[in-house]
């Protein structure tokens, strides 16, 4: 599946869910070897992320990958403090509406939506005006963002 995302000039979130080890980071810099504004690794447990984070002295790479916490069903300023806690930053927006979006982002927030397989979520969630939509159907997503 990496090597199908990165054929496209998009970003793209990589969730994790287990602990990364030194060969699926050997993987991620093989298959984006320039990762700057373009390789997000998201995921719902902190603890996975700041195992990725505590290799950034020893695996150079890892500086120019963005890593955000997915705080589902973030509402309000407390849960984006929440995030901050942690150092990384991100939300799901399935349960905001398009103005909190625009508040969460200007505290900084990266505001998203959680695996959206359909044109029509899809759509009503890039209405919200979110950062990133994260999907298994990334041709139709890639296709509708385009257009979008």
């Amino acid at each position: 599946a990496m090597d199908m995302l990165s054929q496209y000039n998009s970003q793209v979130f990589i969730e994790v869910k287990d602990k990364v080890t030194l060969k699926d980071l050997e993987v991620l810099q093989r298959t984006f070897p320039n990762p700057k504004g373009k390789v997000i690794v998201i995921s719902f447990n902190p603890s996975v992320l700041h195992g990725i984070k505590s290799h950034r002295k020893t695996v150079p790479y890892l500086n120019d990958v963005k890593l955000l916490l997915v705080i589902r069903d973030a509402k309000d300023a407390k849960d984006a403090k929440d995030a901050n806690i942690y150092g990384l930053d991100g939300l799901d927006a399935n349960s905001i509406s398009r103005k909190q979006v625009r508040r969460l982002n200007k505290q900084g927030m990266l505001v998203g939506v959680y695996t959206k397989n359909d044109k029509r979520s899809i759509k009503k969630s890039l209405r919200k005006g979110v950062d990133f939509v994260t999907t298994n159907e990334y041709q139709l997503c890639h296709k509708i963002v385009q257009k979008y």
